[in-house]
């Protein structure tokens, strides 16, 4: 009876299900998002009336990027389930468990190293920067995108070739920096399986025919997307790259999102509203016990070194390894003046490894320090994730975007009827004690989060109502329902008082 109860404990079915169950209690808040922002866009544009309005959500001619399946085909599974948003947040977290437990099967095939692979899954699957990927619908491409990567590695390495190129014709489909996967696929086979690269030659050879095919269908979309400011490559801007490759890196390795924004030049001194932070005791356990975990990490790794002199050779290569797999995932991103968290899903894969591998060292040493050192970083590592978490909610904007579209739901619920009569909805900024009331940017903060036009085939379906925003209407045209922008942005004017 012992045996076969340490038998289950020792399982990966054990290991999984205590895994997943951590993952829903850390990121349990996702399941409370709404429909906000870009979702809004692609709700309107997958709403497939016939089936060619279906077929044609795989037409490469669009002006915005080419990723039909993550973005059409979900929003219209999204919408044939009456737009449930806890059907549709489970729906991800499932894809998103598959990736976990094929990467853990994709490492133990490469290292048969039980403990190793379930290190990394484990370090990968809590950290805080999954709120990016898995609070909003519209981040579904980027799990949709590591799911399918990983699939489709592990089916290369098991030399099943059609099940390799389906998942990487499915993470094509999902997302246009699925590109990439041929460059790590061919650096990997150059550099870690010389032996078997003859063997593997004509299965790359069919990968690299795949992606060429799908550069060419994102050539049309592209052309569109890289005239956006935020989209635009600046291939003649080193230093915008060095300065992008830097902060993604340090985003990589658990330093919160808006570190960006209140240093002119890390690490030098910061802007004041860096030290506001520390108001919040969330922030600064967050941020303390990250610096802690830091410390105790190199001082373990220095004192390993020093003892294991002669493993320096093979430290070193595995973190060039990692660190060139790691910029390889972000590839073309690292051109664009804008940042954005969710971009690490695939690349933050190598830095974990990297992380994984030496508190495997620690814990097969036969050095009690090592043990205990390796004990204390675990410890650190879910601790300062788990307020990490708490504080991206929060600093990524999602909690108030979230309360803003609850808000708004209850709003148009309450007036539907009326606005219905109306040809217009104006959002008008009020003036309250002789003040322009502007909460949160007032109207042009609702603008951002309703998409401009797009919301309101999502709240008034079948009607030609258009939304008019203060910030860019002055005058407010006759036949306008007009909404107060601080009654959806604080719901009740009274807060002012």
């Amino acid at each position: 009876m012992l045996k076969k109860f340490l038998k289950l404990i020792n399982s990966d079915i054990f290991f999984f299900s205590l895994l997943f169950l951590l993952v829903l209690i850390l990121f349990k808040n996702a399941f409370s998002m709404q429909f906000f922002r870009d979702d809004f866009f692609f709700l309107k544009i997958s709403d497939a009336k016939s089936f060619s309005d279906f077929i044609n959500f795989f037409s490469p001619i669009r002006t915005y990027s080419y990723k039909p399946l993550a973005s059409e085909v979900f929003y219209f599974f999204l919408i044939s389930i009456g737009k449930n948003i806890f059907i549709g947040h489970l729906l991800v977290f499932s894809v998103y468990f598959i990736g976990l437990y094929y990467l853990k099967k994709t490492i133990m095939l490469l290292t048969n190293n039980n403990l190793f692979s379930r290190l990394t899954v484990f370090f990968y699957a809590i950290s805080f920067i999954h709120v990016f990927q898995l609070f909003l619908f519209a981040t579904f491409q980027e799990v949709m995108l590591f799911t399918c990567i990983v699939l489709s590695f592990y089916y290369y390495q098991k030399n099943k070739t059609l099940l390799n190129l389906l998942f990487f014709l499915v993470a094509l489909l999902s997302k246009e920096t699925a590109i990439l996967f041929i460059v790590f696929l061919t650096a990997f086979e150059f550099v870690c399986k010389k032996n078997t690269f003859i063997k593997k030659f004509p299965s790359l050879v069919a990968n690299i025919i795949l992606a060429a095919i799908f550069l060419f269908v994102y050539k049309y979309s592209l052309s569109h997307v890289t005239l956006l400011d935020n989209y635009k490559l600046h291939f003649n801007n080193p230093k915008l790259i060095v300065n992008n490759s830097m902060w993604y890196f340090l985003w990589s390795l658990g330093f919160p999102n808006f570190l960006s924004d209140v240093f002119r030049s890390f690490p030098f001194r910061p802007l004041p509203d860096f030290w506001k932070a520390f108001a919040s005791p969330e922030f600064k356990i967050y941020f303390y016990s990250l610096i802690t975990y830091y410390l105790v990490f190199f001082v373990s790794i220095s004192i390993y070194i020093v003892k294991n002199a002669y493993k320096i050779v093979k430290v070193f290569r595995d973190f060039s390894y990692s660190l060139v797999s790691f910029f390889i995932f972000l590839g073309p991103i690292l051109l664009f003046s804008h940042k954005w968290m969710d971009r690490l899903t695939l690349p933050l894969i190598f830095i974990i490894l990297l992380k994984s591998y030496f508190v495997f060292l620690f814990i097969s040493s036969k050095e009690k320090l090592f043990k205990i050192f390796a004990f204390i970083i675990i410890f650190l590592f879910i601790f300062w994730n788990f307020f990490g978490i708490k504080v991206h909610e929060s600093s990524s904007g999602y909690n108030i975007l979230n309360k803003i579209s609850k808000n708004a739901s209850i709003y148009f619920y309450r007036n539907k009827n009326e606005i219905l009569k109306h040809k217009y909805l104006f959002f008008y900024d009020p003036i309250y004690k002789g003040k322009l009331i502007k909460p949160w940017g007032g109207s042009e903060k609702l603008a951002n989060v309703f998409w401009g036009q797009y919301f309101v085939s999502y709240y008034f379906p079948n009607s030609n109502i258009t939304a008019l925003y203060n910030f860019e209407n002055k005058i407010i045209p006759s036949d306008s329902f007009v909404a107060t922008s601080s009654e959806i942005l604080l719901f009740n004017i009274s807060q002012l008082k």
